[in-house]
């Protein structure tokens, strides 16, 4: 198990978390494409808090994507590097992620993350950044809708629009979920 310290400059408030999605959400690869169903290796991460302690783990399980053998797994423990703020997980868990995936014997492959990408709120959820950051092609796969409403009412007519599950494939202003290969969809919860 690798153990994890705050990076230096990691951002304190919600105000440089979302400075920094606004910064790197250009980053985001969405036209290239993945790699081909049932090559290479999948590589599943998540992670577990333990608030009372102040400690976050990610867990990282590499797969063959043909046979589905776990091939590699690694773990990581730190401190939780930012609060709970819906909308910026990704702050609280990627230190914690990265050095999990840094402990892993290989290449990674494609990452599934256990969280949203493009169709959070600032189209920047944990999986777009994780995939930014990394160079990794990525999923976000989330297992709570991620609901919101604008702070602002949109261009269009009418009054803010509440983002859902059921509203987010055809009404705008929520883009198409959509995954890709670096940074991907759903919605975020971070």
């Amino acid at each position: 198990m690798t153990t994890v310290r705050v990076p230096a400059g990691w951002p304190a408030t919600e105000e440089e978390a979302r400075a920094v999605q606004d910064e790197l959400r250009a980053e985001v690869v969405r036209d290239e494409p993945g790699p081909p169903p049932g090559t290479g290796r999948v590589t599943g991460v998540d992670v577990a808090y333990d608030d009372e302690r102040d400690v976050v783990v990610a867990a990282a399980v590499v797969l063959d994507a043909a046979s589905l053998d776990v091939v590699a797994e690694a773990t990581a423990v730190g401190r939780i590097s930012f609060p709970y703020v819906p909308g910026l997980l990704a702050f609280r868990e990627i230190p914690t992620v990265l050095a999990a995936l840094d402990a892993l014997p290989g290449e990674p492959g494609l990452v599934v993350c256990d969280g949203y990408g493009l169709a959070h709120p600032r189209r920047f959820g944990l999986a777009s950044h994780l995939g930014v950051l990394t160079g990794l092609p990525t999923i976000g796969v989330a297992k709570n809708p991620f609901t919101f409403t604008y702070a602002t009412r949109p261009t269009s007519a009418g009054p803010p629009h509440r983002c859902s599950p059921a509203t987010r494939r055809s009404a705008a202003p929520c883009a198409p979920a959509r995954a890709s290969n670096r940074s991907s969809c759903p919605s975020d919860t971070g």
